[in-house]
């Protein structure tokens, strides 16, 4: 029998400033479903975020608003806007959707 997923309301997220020169409003970030997170992120234009990796947890991007640039691991700097989906870093000037997943701990 599957467990109900846990239900989150959050009826006012704080927005924060993040060590890695970037703003977020976490959205969904719970003990009760440590697999998964999503966060309303923003970087300032002309702001560069610092090239970082989390062991063991995947980071995606889904860019809203803005323009910026990403860069993953040896691939070439790509140009990025609205819609554009993508696993890496991002710079300068956007909007977006940032979720983080580690794998399930369930067999």
């Amino acid at each position: 029998m599957m467990t109900p997923a846990p239900r989150i309301h959050r009826a006012t997220a704080a927005k924060y400033f993040f060590a890695e020169g970037c703003f977020i409003t976490e959205w969904w970030n719970t003990p009760g479903d440590a697999e998964v997170s999503v966060a309303r992120a923003r970087v300032a234009p002309g702001v560069t975020t610092p090239w970082h990796r989390l062991r063991g947890v995947t980071e995606r991007y889904l860019i809203l608003e803005g323009q910026g640039h990403v860069e993953v691991g040896a691939l070439p700097l790509e140009a990025v806007g609205p819609g554009v989906g993508h696993m890496g870093a991002v710079q300068s000037g956007w909007k977006g959707l940032h979720c983080c997943s580690k794998p399930s701990r369930n067999p």
